[in-house]
């Protein structure tokens, strides 16, 4: 699985138009192959900042994305931003769930 996240922070002036251009291509995003997630997400501590996070069930799955008219979307959002966005790609070779709290937590 590859993660891939977005940390945008942008002036109050462009958040509207940002948020339209973001919801616009989450849910296309969401069905397009190899996508297990696809959301955006605001900073309760900072209403400039928004998060768009995205899993990807393969690499081959996030690259396809990543040549889409919908990535060149993003990258144009970016160039809104305030700041320097951050971005990241993650590439995630195990997982595990509560059992993992409960293993720890049993000592």
């Amino acid at each position: 699985m590859v993660i891939f996240t977005l940390h945008l922070e942008v002036a109050p002036s462009e958040r509207l138009s940002v948020l339209k251009t973001i919801h616009a291509i989450i849910g296309p995003t969401s069905v397009r192959k190899g996508c297990l997630h696809c959301g955006l997400y605001s900073n309760s501590q900072n209403d400039d900042e928004l998060i768009l996070l995205q899993k990807w069930k393969s690499q081959q799955d996030l690259e396809r994305h990543v040549r889409s008219d919908d990535f060149r979307k993003i990258l144009t959002v970016m160039e809104a931003a305030k700041k320097k966005p951050e971005i990241s790609f993650t590439t995630v070779t195990s997982k595990a769930g509560l059992e993992l709290v409960e293993k720890i937590r049993s000592g």
